[in-house]
């Protein structure tokens, strides 16, 4: 039907410039007739190829539009104020169809927010609009010196073929615009591509986003893929949530009915290119999908640990008080009573109160020893340099503090690099027959790497209770915990981040 009536206009418009008194142009009635039916049939015959081959996009009915228009034009050669009316209103719209056509290229929908903001979004949107923006601008060009020409009375040889170049350029610029519409063929050629390198290159994170990203020559692509419990995440496990914005589409990628990946590209691209694309890389997507689950879930693992390990902390720090505020008091303000009392008790009974004051002490000083280990009070008030210094001072084996870090660090690090000191050094002592210990805890970045070195005869066993407890703590902090024991000492260092 919209070929009838295509053909029908250009009839009409043919008719019109035999038939009618008037001209047009100054030229040749045959020579205006030729370039009327050209630049018609060029926008209304590029424009049903444009329209069958991407039914999607509003652009192929936009030059059958401006075509049409452009031959309703010649209306205006019939004698009488109707026909003069309606051509001269034909060119008034074939100018606004142009100029929805530029703006609206290549998807027909001009942006709500300007040409220029639309121009500047993203090189793929650029790469698709070059075609439309293009032509205007040269179409602009032609007309402005052929008015430049007339305004300066240049020589006739100069003006005639100036007088040419606006027609010129309204001929080829329709071919210009389906070829930009149709460059999707030549885009498919690099599903094959995409096929071999996600074959060739070895898998990893991301992999997959960036072979695509190549495939559609869009580097905004993102890839989003779905867990069980409706949570997004990208492929490194982070979560994401993807969802259609200005500029921006979404296409859903399944594998036998279940989705897999989901997509968010910039809006111009071909809509049909981006699934034959995402068709081709499923398999790939597929393992990237169950490769992001898996880093998701142990990334879920290792914040659960850290939970709990906080939480482990906090009843620690919570006893410490207890026994400091309660049971140690108590038993300081016993210890003081009975002194008291044996001061007023001469004899034996005086010995008895003695003895049991200093078994009070004692009691106070295992008290004062046990809720250090839970958590040492020092540590939260000053820090981790006081300390790991009052750990040297009550080492048996003599330590020397290397490096101290000079400012406060989170307080989960500080506590794991005290607990890894204080074990180290308690092995030093209890297993390794060591006779000097050196500590060290250095900043480097947003991490701290604390090290304790000894010199004593080894056999540190790695998967040892104690050892083992550290490095299930430096785990769960995100850091990694190292042990060498030698014949000539053991090494124990753990390194967290603390940025």
């Amino acid at each position: 039907m919209a070929a009838v009536a295509t053909a029908a206009t250009g009839c009409g418009a043919a008719t019109a410039l035999v038939v009618g008194d008037d001209r047009l142009t100054d030229r040749a009635p045959v020579v205006e007739l030729l370039v009327i039916l050209a630049v018609g049939w060029s926008f209304a015959g590029c424009g049903l190829a444009g329209w069958a081959r991407r039914p999607a996009s509003r652009t192929g009915a936009l030059m059958m539009s401006a075509g049409l228009a452009w031959f309703l034009r010649t209306a205006a050669a019939f004698p009488g104020p109707v026909p003069h009316a309606i051509g001269r209103l034909a060119g008034v719209l074939f100018l606004v169809v142009l100029v929805v056509l530029v703006a609206g290229y290549p998807d027909g929908r001009p942006p709500a927010r300007g040409l220029l903001r639309r121009w500047r979004v993203s090189p793929l949107r650029r790469r698709a609009q070059a075609p439309a923006i293009a032509g205007g601008v040269v179409l602009l060009a032609a007309v402005g010196v052929r008015f430049l020409g007339d305004l300066l009375a240049w020589p006739r040889a100069v003006t005639v073929p100036l007088g040419w170049l606006p027609e010129l350029t309204l001929v080829l610029w329709p071919p210009v615009l389906l070829l930009g519409l149709l460059r999707d063929r030549l885009d498919r050629a690099t599903i094959g591509e995409l096929v071999l390198t996600l074959s060739r290159d070895a898998p990893g994170p991301g992999r997959v986003r960036d072979a695509l990203a190549r495939a559609l020559r869009d580097d905004s692509l993102e890839v989003a893929f779905p867990l069980p419990g409706g949570e997004q995440v990208d492929a490194a496990g982070r979560p994401v949530r993807l969802t259609g914005t200005t500029g921006r589409a979404v296409t859903v990628v399944d594998r036998d009915g279940d989705p897999i990946a989901a997509l968010r590209y910039d809006a111009t691209a071909d809509p049909v290119l981006v699934r034959e694309a995402a068709a081709a890389a499923g398999l790939a997507l597929q393992n990237e999908r169950l490769r992001a689950e898996a880093l998701a879930r142990l990334d879920e693992v290792r914040q659960s640990r850290a939970r709990i390990l906080a939480a482990a902390d906090a009843a620690r720090r919570s006893v410490e008080r207890d026994l400091h505020d309660g049971a140690q008091q108590r038993l300081i303000g016993a210890a003081l009573a009975l002194r008291l009392v044996r001061g007023r008790i001469d004899g034996p009974e005086a010995a008895e109160l003695a003895t049991i004051a200093d078994e009070l002490d004692a009691a106070v000083r295992e008290l004062r020893e046990l809720a250090r280990g839970l958590h040492p009070t020092v540590l939260s008030d000053g820090g981790l340099g006081p300390a790991l210094t009052s750990l040297a001072e009550r080492s048996p084996v003599p330590v020397a503090l290397a490096v101290l870090p000079a400012r406060r660090l989170p307080e989960a690090v500080e506590v794991g690099c005290y607990f890894v000191v204080a074990e180290a050094l308690t092995n030093a002592a209890k297993h390794a027959g060591a006779q000097q210990v050196r500590v060290a805890v250095e900043l480097d970045g947003d991490s701290v790497r604390v090290e304790v070195a000894d010199d004593g005869r080894g056999g540190a066993d790695p998967a040892g209770s104690g050892l083992r407890g550290l490095a299930d703590r430096v785990a769960a902090l995100g850091g990694r915990f190292d042990v060498t024991s030698t014949s000539n000492g053991t090494r124990v260092s753990a390194e967290l981040p603390c940025g």
